[in-house]
């Protein structure tokens, strides 16, 4: 922290030293240091969106919706084709009991996505919520739930075939048997984590 200080100091508009430093504050639970530096790093590079996303969590797990909903809003600019920054916004007016407003924006994001699952669970909740019928987005859920994990399965039989073929006629005779007894579930395709206490995690957590 000592130098990370002492380069604010003499670079104190660099964006990416003040984001490292409010890192680090927040690492040493010093959440109030952290998000000074965050806001000063946003104010000289408001594009930035690892910022933008952090800052937005932060308003969320301190129950500041509105604030929240203005970062999400943000990085859905700066990143327009992911949806997840659109449902962050979503769950901020859910959160805040505004179910009418985020049923609309659900259904919204379901018409122009309607294979998004984690949407049409949302959405499926909204409208338990309120009391509305949702017998239909439950049944095209199941259609789409079995369809990801035929697919899954699919890519798992033909990985294993592979790796069989390569090992030789010997060990086919093996370990074929096994292949249609037991499917290994694929694995979770996530992003490298990050050093800070604000990953993609947190912000997919916070859209239950």
């Amino acid at each position: 922290t000592k130098w990370f200080n002492v380069l604010a100091t003499c670079l104190p508009t660099d964006p990416g030293v003040l984001s490292r430093l409010g890192h680090i504050f927040s690492k040493q639970q010093d959440e109030s240091q952290g998000f000074h530096y965050q806001i000063e790093s946003h104010k000289y590079w408001p594009a930035d969106l690892d910022v933008i996303s952090w800052l937005g969590v932060w308003f969320v797990k301190n129950e500041m919706y509105e604030k929240a909903i203005h970062f999400f809003e943000r990085a859905s600019q700066v990143q327009p084709n992911e949806i997840k920054w659109r449902l962050m916004v979503t769950s901020c007016h859910r959160r805040m009991g505004n179910y009418s407003r985020a049923l609309e924006l659900y259904e919204k994001i379901h018409q122009e996505n309607p294979d998004n699952i984690e949407c049409l669970r949302f959405l499926i909740a909204c409208k338990k919520d309120l009391g509305h019928p949702y017998e239909a987005y439950q049944e095209k859920l199941f259609m789409l739930d079995t369809s990801a994990v035929a697919t899954r399965q699919a890519i798992t039989e033909n990985v294993s075939v592979t790796n069989v073929n390569r090992r030789g006629p010997a060990s086919t005779y093996e370990t074929a048997p096994a292949l249609s007894s037991q499917v290994v579930p694929a694995p979770d395709v996530t992003r490298e984590e990050k050093e800070d206490d604000f990953s993609d995690d947190d912000v997919n957590n916070l859209l239950a």
